[in-house]
Order: structure tokens, then C-alpha cells, then sequence
């Protein structure tokens, strides 16, 4: 690919947030990644999302990034939807942003967005007519229009895809169903997604009982094929055709990946059975900074023992489980718990687990949430990091930062959190997820025994650049084979 003349090589990032806005664990990635490119010599551009509901934009709204035409485009009463703003993240760095709303009712269904959305295809054209990119590495497809795709195949751009979650093959980024059962994938017709998404309507899920699903599925196809006339409802505020679509887009965008990055072996499974090319399937932890000299505390060296639980105050994080295992514990034991999230934009789930926190006394604190660059800094001061997760992970940063200071972990024998020990030896203890006895008596016997874990048994994980450098497939230097 030919780049114009004096122009410096340029790398284009994809994620569905970003910071200062987002700064969870794909962001997180995302960003780290961007700066080691920046390192290397190339120069990034990040397309991304900007949510507008009013809570989220707040972060954006009192940082500095925003100039006054951005700003008060956040600022008007009903912000529009798919609207183009930018800011400098840092030297090299520059964030192409659209706005984005994750209330379905505003501007387009969710589903048709991740199909197509004008605005943003025209964003991605006008980015990579102007830039050439030497490379795409997508880190998240949600509220990214998935025919943007032909954009970059056209212009010769390889891609790379880092799998973080199951939303590419999962229209609610889970694969399981509300019991916490696993599900097995859509299925022929996407008879799997409608069965999952018609609970929700019950004429859809009436239909489906009643109709075998080697006869439902191709009426399904028949009627994917007639267009979006009929807005049959399969989810909340979603149309059933674009559910369709949006999963028929996701097999395409698999297949045109050159690369792609799976954390776990249930990720990776996952995305051969929805058609992942196994040659192009890569196995791989995600990259990690070196963690700074830090002058952690000894273990122990409080009377209490200091558990942490860092995480989204989402069900399948598994907050719950935790709190009704610490219920459990006999009367006066000696441990505390600090809780770090966003207890703000968690719904109803997070208001009831502040509230039992609250009722819990001064055993258990709510924390807040930290910068991810303090994340070290943050887990070194505790006794154990806790992750009683209930559902596939998705080898979560704050696990891999945790042994990473070798720190033990008194994790769920959830998938992908079990990735993170490929001998099967737990840094820690394990126990059956979503099993609050069972972690009850985990919680006991470490606080009853206090064992000593040495930090240099705890698993190594690759640094950022070599992972950065894998998305490449390449030397990763600029202007190696751009």
C-alpha cells in the first residue's frame, strides 16, 4: 500500500468507548496499545463512541480534550445521534468520535447500528482516503456499522481483530442465558438468539415453541431476505430483521479478518463455531505494562485481612455471590472489603448491592472507581483480589494485574479466569462459580489459616509490545512492510 509522500505512518484502532469517558478493560488495552504504537513510530487514529447519556458524558464534559465546537455540541438538550467530534488522547494519539446513545429508543435500534450507519461509514471512508492506514485492529465491534469492513477491505487495509468478549457472536456479548446456562451459539436462522431474545416478548417465544426449529428457520431466513418492512419486535426497542442481519454481518466480519486474538479457549471455540477461520485463530493473553517498584505492604501485616473486589457492578461480575459468602463468615472475623466500580450507571443490581453494602457495617466499603494507570497501585495494598464472576470471562486485567504483583486470587472456576493458569494450579484458591457456600468456606479457611503464597510462583503474561506487535503480524515497526 502506498502512502502519500511525507505523510507519517498511521495505524487505525477501533473500540466501542474510550477514555476519558470509559476506561475499563478493553479501553484500557486499547490505549495501552495505541502509546506502544506511538513508541514504535507510528502515529494512531481511534474511532470510537460517544455516549450521550447525560451521567456518562460527564467524565467527557469535565475533562480538557473537548474544543468549544465538540463541547457544545454535548451541551444542546437532545444530543444527535451519529454526529462527528475529535480530541488528542495524547502526542500521536488523535480520538475520531461519533456520538451514540445506549438508549435504543434514541435514533436507530441497536441492532440496525452495528449493520449500517451512514454517518460512521462515511467517518471510516473519509479516515482512510486521507490516511492510507497501514493497518486496522478493531478491539470491540460494538456501535461500530459492520459493512464499514468493506471500507477497509477495498482499500487493502488488513485487520486484525481482538476477540475481548463474545459480542462477535453474541448480539448481547454473554453467550448465556439469563439462569447462567451456557448457550451454544445462534444456530441455524439465528434460531438460538431468537429463542434467548423472544423471553422477553411472549408471541415471538409462543411462535417459537410451537414451530420445530428446522421448519422456523427458514421462514426466518425467507423473511430476513424480504427486508426490515415488518417491525416484528425481538427485544426491547430491537427489530427482528436487523437481529438477523446484525449476526449474518458478524459471520462476514469473522471471515474477513486476517488475524484474530482470542484470550480464552471458550472465546476461541466460540468463534470457530460461528466460522472463525481456524488459520487465521491466534491464542494469546493480553499484553501487560511491567508493574512499577512498588513498596507493597507485607501481607498480613494489618490484623485484618484486606480482601479487594475491583470490578463493572454487573451481575456476572458476581458482587452477589461475594457478599452473600461474607454473610456466611462466623460473627467477628478479621477482614474488611473494598469495593471499586461504578455504582452509578449499574441499574437496578447496582443500587441493590449499595444498599446491602451499606447495611454490612464497616467490614465491607464502597471505593469508587480508580484510573487504570493506578491499577498496581490500587490491588498492592490488599491481602487478596477476589473475581467470583458468573459467567465465561474473558481474562479480565485486573486478574492478570493482581498476579502480576503476585498477589493470590480467590477466583470462580469460571472460564477464562481459569485461562490465566495453564498448568491448572491456582495462584490462590478457586471455587464453584456462582456458589456462595462454597466461597464462604474458601473465605474461611484463608482467613483462619492465613497460608504464605510466593509471588514468583504467580504466571508471567506477555509485555504490551510484544502483544501489539502480534496484531500485526509483523516486526511492528513503522514502516516494516507499511
Amino acid at each position: 500500500m502506498e502512502r502519500p509522500e511525507g505523510a507519517a505512518p498511521r495505524l487505525l484502532l477501533i473500540v466501542h468507548q474510550f477514555f476519558p469517558q470509559f476506561h475499563s478493560g478493553t479501553e484500557t488495552l486499547c490505549e495501552r496499545c495505541a502509546r506502544a504504537y506511538v513508541a514504535m513510530g507510528w502515529e494512531v487514529d481511534i474511532v470510537t463512541s460517544v455516549i450521550t447519556d447525560r451521567a456518562a458524558l460527564r467524565p467527557l464534559m469535565d475533562s480538557t480534550v473537548l474544543d468549544p465546537r465538540a463541547r457544545a455540541l454535548l451541551s444542546a438538550p437532545e444530543v444527535p445521534l451519529s454526529r462527528y467530534l475529535a480530541y488528542d488522547h495524547a502526542p500521536g494519539i488523535r480520538v475520531h468520535a461519533f456520538t451514540h446513545s445506549h438508549d435504543p429508543r434514541h435514533g436507530q435500534p441497536r441492532f440496525r447500528r452495528e449493520v449500517t450507519d451512514a454517518a460512521v461509514e462515511g467517518l471510516v471512508a473519509e479516515l482512510v482516503a486521507r490516511h492510507r492506514h497501514a493497518w486496522a485492529i478493531m478491539f470491540h465491534q460494538l456501535h461500530f456499522p459492520l459493512r464499514a469492513m468493506r471500507i477497509l477491505r477495498r482499500a487493502g487495509i488488513p485487520v486484525s481483530f481482538v476477540a475481548t468478549d463474545f459480542f462477535a457472536v453474541c448480539p448481547i456479548g454473554t453467550q448465556q442465558y439469563d439462569n447462567g446456562r451456557p448457550c451454544r451459539g445462534p444456530g441455524p436462522g439465528s434460531m438460538g438468539c431468537v429463542r434467548h431474545l423472544s423471553d422477553m416478548r411472549g408471541w415471538l417465544k409462543r411462535l417459537h415453541d410451537l414451530t420445530p426449529s428446522p421448519i422456523a428457520w427458514p421462514w426466518l431466513e425467507a423473511y430476513r431476505l424480504l427486508g426490515p418492512w415488518p417491525r416484528l419486535p425481538v427485544h426491547p426497542w430491537q427489530n427482528l430483521y436487523f437481529l438477523l442481519e446484525r449476526n449474518r454481518a458478524s459471520r462476514r466480519f469473522l471471515r474477513a479478518c486476517d488475524l484474530i486474538l482470542a484470550p480464552s479457549a471458550r472465546i476461541e471455540r466460540s468463534l470457530v463455531a460461528a466460522g472463525a477461520p481456524r488459520r487465521r485463530l491466534r491464542r494469546m493473553p493480553y499484553g501487560m505494562p511491567p508493574p512499577p517498584r512498588l513498596a507493597r505492604r507485607a501481607r498480613f501485616s494489618d490484623p485484618a485481612v484486606r480482601l479487594c473486589f475491583a470490578g463493572q457492578i454487573t451481575p456476572r461480575k458476581g458482587l452477589h455471590v461475594l457478599l452473600d459468602a461474607l454473610d456466611r463468615l462466623p460473627a467477628g472475623g478479621e477482614w474488611t472489603l473494598d469495593v471499586w466500580g461504578d455504582f452509578a450507571h449499574g441499574g437496578a443490581y447496582a443500587r441493590d448491592m449499595g444498599r446491602r453494602i451499606a447495611a454490612m457495617g464497616p467490614h465491607v466499603r464502597m471505593r469508587g472507581t480508580f484510573e487504570s494507570y493506578r491499577v498496581h497501585e490500587v490491588l498492592g495494598s490488599y491481602d487478596y483480589v477476589i473475581l467470583p464472576s458468573t459467567w465465561a470471562e474473558n481474562l479480565p486485567l485486573v486478574l492478570v494485574s493482581a498476579l502480576q504483583l503476585g498477589l493470590p486470587v480467590i477466583i470462580s472456576d469460571a472460564e477464562g479466569l481459569m485461562d490465566a493458569f495453564p498448568d491448572g494450579r491456582v495462584h490462590g484458591r478457586s471455587f464453584r462459580m456462582g456458589d456462595a457456600g462454597d466461597l464462604a468456606r474458601v473465605l474461611a479457611d484463608e482467613i483462619a489459616r492465613r497460608p504464605a503464597y510466593d509471588p514468583a510462583a504467580a504466571p508471567a503474561f506477555p509485555d504490551v509490545e510484544s502483544f501489539a506487535t502480534a496484531l500485526l503480524g509483523r516486526s511492528g515497526r513503522a514502516g516494516a512492510g507499511g
